[in-house]
């Protein structure tokens, strides 16, 4: 399980569909 940062944000890499998510609204 890797941790990535986005925007200041800790977001867990064990659920990448979740993170896809978050990410490309914020984008």
């Amino acid at each position: 399980m890797s941790i990535q940062i986005l925007n200041g944000q800790v977001y867990m890499m064990d659920e990448v569909e979740v993170v896809q998510e978050v990410v490309q609204p914020t984008r």
